[in-house]
């Protein structure tokens, strides 16, 4: 496996190279080439890594290189422009895409739940406080700014009172407050630990949108007409790697410690956390109520037109054949 951290320069040379036909790195013999695109690495994509270092892809027949992003956005423009076979993210804008008539669906969806609280300066207590503050956001129209526009929504709060200020991955925007370009940003619980005198976490995006989905999996209409099988045998590994992760704490927050960049005893409570809360799902099923729950969601912001039909979004054909592969997780 390789893994490329592709945020800003790096992003615009994986196109560069993939419009000027730079030759790609060699596949391993006898196995099919796989690109799945996530958002920027931190501790918690050891979940979405150990599959590869366990060997589980290979299993399955396939090489597989995961590709970062420094958010949501941009991993799903790599899918769009056919750089990347899947992407774990979101499903916010893959559905308001679809409504524009994007080729995509949703397949599944392993790590459903939010890990993302909202960290800010001590007199910022409840979201009202946020009007005419800085809140710091990867881009508009991203990840961290839906959340925080929708918790503002739910508190009768107009989005647009607040302002945001374009930053990057949860590191640059845990920065940009914690040197006071910023007020508050949404970030992953990790980033607690960050926290200095004067600064505090505000809220739980978990308690504050519980039917919110963070991660799906997506992938192009092209790759589901042409590749079937190595989208099933994909998802199969990812289970598979998920299910490891869950047996084997001590492996996988080793894993969590070096992606991260931090000593184990940083991370060990993250994955603890994790787990208690359940953030996981290695079934990968998709919620329907959910999915429709955030379309309602989009439509109030006015991103969406209407709600859409779950087959028109998401199918979850693979998913049941990765169960009757693999059988069900009691976990």
């Amino acid at each position: 496996m390789t893994r490329k951290a592709a945020c800003c320069g790096a992003t615009a040379a994986l196109v560069l190279a993939a419009l000027l036909g730079a030759v790609p790195a060699p596949v391993s013999a006898g196995l099919a080439p796989w690109k799945m695109g996530v958002v920027a690495v931190k501790a918690d994509s050891a979940f979405q890594e150990i599959a590869v270092r366990k060997g589980f892809y290979k299993e399955q027949g396939l090489d597989a290189e995961i590709i970062y992003q420094a958010g949501d956005i941009p991993t799903f423009r790599t899918l769009l422009g056919g750089l990347v076979d899947v992407v774990e993210i979101s499903p916010a804008n893959p559905m308001t895409a679809i409504e524009k008539g994007a080729k995509v669906k949703i397949v599944a969806s392993f790590m459903p739940g939010l890990p993302f609280m909202l960290f800010g300066k001590d007199d910022i207590k409840e979201p009202k406080d946020l009007i005419g503050r800085v809140v710091a956001v990867t881009e508009p129209g991203t990840f961290p700014y839906l959340l925080t526009a929708n918790v503002l929504k739910k508190h009768h709060v107009d989005p647009d009172k607040v302002q945001y200020l374009t930053v990057g991955g949860d590191a640059d925007r845990m920065r940009a407050v914690l040197i006071g370009r910023a007020d508050a940003a949404p970030a992953a619980i990790e980033f607690q630990a960050h926290l200095k005198p004067g600064y505090r976490t505000v809220f739980s995006f978990q308690r504050e949108l519980p039917q919110w989905i963070r991660y799906t999996f997506v992938t192009s209409e092209k790759v589901i007409a042409e590749r079937p099988g190595d989208l099933v045998k994909a998802m199969i590994a990812h289970a598979k790697g998920l299910r490891c992760a869950i047996a084997h704490k001590d492996e996988t927050v080793t894993l969590m410690a070096e992606l991260g960049t931090v000593d184990k005893k940083a991370v060990d409570w993250v994955y603890d956390w994790y787990v208690k809360n359940r953030l996981m799902n290695p079934n990968g099923d998709i919620s329907r109520e959910n999915l429709q729950w955030m379309q309602e969601l989009s439509v109030g912001l006015g991103r969406q037109t209407k709600v859409l039909p779950f087959d028109q979004v998401a199918t979850d054909a693979f998913q049941k054949k990765v169960i009757a592969a693999i059988g069900e997780s009691k976990w």
